[in-house]
């Protein structure tokens, strides 16, 4: 029973540290508090990010696993692992979680795993495993699988084949998972499709393609009150409108993706949107109101505790502070 109690927590930890949510940490902080022994001091290595701390408590809870056989708790393991940079300890628990899930005749949960041992192997840059990885996954849901269950799997080998600039068999995968969703009646997924799709046709330089789609993509999340894809969707056109030079359009845009983060309680995607605003303040010669963006932008990153976003927002307060003659604050940053 008691190892159920914690596999349950485990659970929970495993959907919190999964998703760049800015809201998370509250409530990571809060498990590491509530939560039973192992998983509350796992919470607490990860809020201070003591990586000797990390691995030996994975390694307590591997026990766990092992005890119960359970696809789910070594999943877990896995996801949190592959999170904290762990990849090697995360393939070998997604690897027993491939084990579970083939020993309980579970598709769906042997796709899972294929799906997640790829995308490590995608952060390894082992192209060729993680392509191999996402179609056993597909395979696996050939003859039982919903869209929604593919959608993961095509998703990933389309970013695939998009970081190999093979720009054909990207279209394809995202017009199959796109084309599998509107078939099975799901708005919201189609719009994250098309969000996809016209990030994609950006990348490829055709901007009027790339309008297309995230356009489509904002009206159908704002008509079934998909917030996330609607401010994803929002932010995407700012950075299309700011590409084609229309700095009104994209003003707009990145203000009221500011509104819909700061809605969900998303202070990264707040802090991005807040970024490149300032950004087109700074291209307006509006420097006090891109200043104000960006050093707002760089307090919320500061709390997040992202070095390498502090890095880009001092920079840019650099850029300001040499344009309008503040040599002494442009040393500083």
């Amino acid at each position: 029973m008691e190892d159920r109690y914690i596999s349950a927590y485990l659970s929970s930890l495993a959907d919190l540290i999964s998703f760049q949510d800015g809201s998370n940490k509250d409530k990571l902080r809060s498990l590491s508090s509530e939560a039973p022994a192992p998983v509350s001091s796992l919470a607490r290595a990860i809020l201070s990010s003591d990586g000797q701390s990390i691995m030996g408590l994975l390694d307590n809870l591997a026990g766990v696993a092992s005890r119960l056989g359970s696809f789910e708790s070594w999943f877990n393991l896995g996801l949190i692992a592959q999170r904290c940079f762990s990849r090697e300890t995360a393939l070998d628990y997604y690897r027993h979680s491939l084990d579970a899930a083939w020993a309980a005749g579970d598709q769906k949960m042997v796709a899972r795993a294929h799906n997640n041992i790829g995308s490590v192997y995608a952060e390894m840059v082992c192209w060729d495993k993680a392509k191999d990885c996402y179609e056993k996954g597909l395979e696996a849901l050939r003859e039982n699988g919903s869209a929604q269950d593919r959608l993961p799997l095509l998703n990933n080998l389309a970013r695939l084949h998009q970081l190999r600039l093979e720009w054909e068999p990207m279209l394809r995968r995202y017009r199959e998972a796109l084309a599998g969703l509107q078939e099975a009646g799901d708005s919201r997924g189609a719009a994250g499709v098309m969000v996809a799709l016209g990030e994609a046709y950006q990348q490829q330089g055709d901007l009027a393609s790339a309008g297309d789609w995230l356009k489509k993509s904002l009206e159908e999340s704002e008509k079934t009150g998909h917030r996330s894809g609607a401010a994803r969707a929002l932010f995407s056109l700012g950075s299309l409108y700011r590409m084609e030079g229309d700095l009104g359009r994209a003003e707009d845009c990145y203000t009221r993706a500011m509104k819909r983060f700061q809605e969900l309680k998303d202070r990264e995607g707040y802090a991005r949107a807040c970024s490149r605003l300032g950004d087109v303040h700074f291209q307006c010669g509006r420097h006090d109101q891109a200043r104000r963006c960006h050093q707002e932008s760089l307090e919320t990153w500061e709390r997040q505790n992202a070095p390498s976003s502090v890095a880009s927002e001092l920079n840019s307060l650099g850029f300001i502070s040499v344009e309008t003659g503040q040599w002494d604050d442009s040393v500083q940053y």
